[in-house]
């Protein structure tokens, strides 16, 4: 078992490079360090390294790169280099250090106070601006100390509520505070629009089927080529854990083995780690949701509130609903190693492997990601009785879709209620319909009930047992 990296404060002094590593404890620095003397005393790269500080400090990101990676491909096993290159790249996909902090912690504030300060900051910059290293150790203090006093939940959704929708509220909340997804990436990023049979995914409600996702889809993608990046350049620094690294495949073609070397500087490495997969899965939500954060809700949950037209004619429902489930079927293709959905439990893995890789982080700021895997595993255990990645990406799909599924049992029973109010003219209950309440009608009745609650077990197939029967048409047997 890896050992967990020792940190001396909370979150704030071990996000960025304002800390100075001794016997492999970390020891905070003052406001008044100079940043450019503590990332260690290589004498073969020291002059190199103290350039390419001065040019990130100074925004010159490219000329930055171009010195640090000089450094890294003569010396990939040179901690200090290849973390400052973490976090060039990190400040180059616009998630500069500083302001994942700033945006982390707003979130995380229930009493409002967090943003009326920071609140600039966690807003998707489309410039290129980022926080000197200079002042990020000045401000960094008092981020720490906003975040140690309020202590609350790094990743809060607006209630403790242990509905399993949360992972969507969850990445809704950090995609619109730190990403910035344009309308080129987006068509980068699907395969094609999702064609149906009826009119629930036309016009405003399209819906994108997403690529798979491999090394081209990647470097397609601006954000996804920088965070993939952060992750070649310091996957020798994280620890050897399986849910660390649960994309096993892909860090093997980088060549990923643990260093043979000393890691003094592994929180930084597994905080990079954890961020650079967090913005890899805040990119596959926006997809998976069709969610440009600027909607007030995605284009699979706009398509099922859509399911209301169809209210009055029968088959048209049917088959709106029948698109729905397809739709949601190529969508998060739970069948593929490759598919978006699958990628997105990986990273969602390796962000909270990470942070619990971090020793002396607050319960706080791990505490909502430990509960959403929680739940994944959970659901995935009732599935296959096991928590094998195939379950678990199912249990994610479910977590996603599992409110719509619920809309839909709600909006099944109101449209078998017309059925019966159709042939006998009496208003009829929704919640008091049964099986039987179908048997004096005609047969042709009777298959469009049938074919209503078919349609219903396909979309509820991989739902926990208990939130199945909860929310199956009350028609249904």
């Amino acid at each position: 078992m890896e050992p967990k990296v020792k940190s001396a404060r909370l979150m704030g002094l071990l996000l960025i490079p304002s800390i100075a590593c001794t016997a492999g404890t970390l020891t905070s620095c003052g406001s008044d360090t100079n940043l450019n003397q503590i990332w260690g005393k290589d004498s073969a790269a020291d002059s190199l390294l103290a350039e390419a500080k001065s040019a990130y400090d100074q925004g010159r990101f490219d000329e930055a790169e171009s010195i640090a990676s000089k450094i890294v491909a003569k010396s990939p096993n040179n901690e200090e280099a290849s973390i400052l290159l973490g976090y060039i790249y990190l400040s180059q996909g616009g998630l500069d250090p500083y302001r994942v902090a700033s945006c982390l912690i707003e979130l995380s504030d229930t009493s409002g106070t967090a943003s009326k300060t920071s609140v600039s900051r966690c807003k998707a910059a489309s410039s290129s601006a980022s926080a000197k290293l200079t002042r990020v150790d000045q401000e960094i203090t008092q981020l720490f100390d906003h975040f140690s006093t309020n202590s609350q939940n790094m990743l809060q959704t607006s209630s403790e509520s242990e509905s399993s929708g949360d992972v969507s509220e969850t990445l809704k909340k950090l995609q619109g505070g730190l990403l910035n997804l344009t309308d080129v990436d987006f068509k980068n990023l699907q395969e094609k629009e999702f064609q149906g049979s009826s009119t629930l995914f036309k016009d405003s409600n399209k819906l994108l089927v997403p690529k798979k996702v491999n090394e081209e889809l990647r470097n397609l993608v601006f954000v996804l080529s920088k965070m993939n990046k952060v992750v070649k350049t310091i996957c020798r620094f994280v620890n050897d854990d399986p849910e660390i690294r649960a994309d096993s495949a892909r860090y093997k073609a980088f060549d990923c083995a643990v260093t043979s070397e000393p890691r003094r500087s592994a929180a930084k490495a597994h905080y990079l780690w954890a961020i650079a997969h967090l913005a890899e899965s805040l990119v596959y939500q926006s997809v998976l949701l069709f969610d440009t954060s600027e909607s007030a809700s995605s284009n699979i949950q706009a398509g099922s509130e859509a399911l209301n037209s169809f209210s009055g004619d029968v088959l048209k429902y049917v088959g709106a609903v029948t698109d729905l489930k397809d739709a949601l079927d190529q969508v998060f293709d739970t069948s593929d190693a490759n598919s978006m959905i699958t990628a997105c439990l990986n990273d969602l893995s390796s962000v909270n492997g990470a942070f619990g890789a971090i020793a002396g982080l607050p319960p706080g700021v791990k505490q909502q990601l430990s509960k959403i895997m929680s739940k994944i595993n959970e659901i995935a255990k009732s599935i296959g009785g096991t928590a094998t990645q195939s379950t678990q990406t199912k249990a994610l799909k479910t977590q996603m879709t599992e409110k719509i599924t619920e809309k839909v049992g709600t909006q099944t029973n109101q449209t078998m209620a017309k059925i019966i109010e159709s042939k006998t003219g009496k208003a009829v209950d929704p919640n008091t319909i049964t099986p039987a309440s179908f048997d004096k009608l005609e047969e042709t009745e009777k298959t469009q009930v049938k074919t209503l609650c078919t349609t219903y077990d396909s979309l509820a197939k991989d739902m926990p047992d208990d939130k199945k029967k909860a929310s199956k048409p009350k028609g249904c047997s």
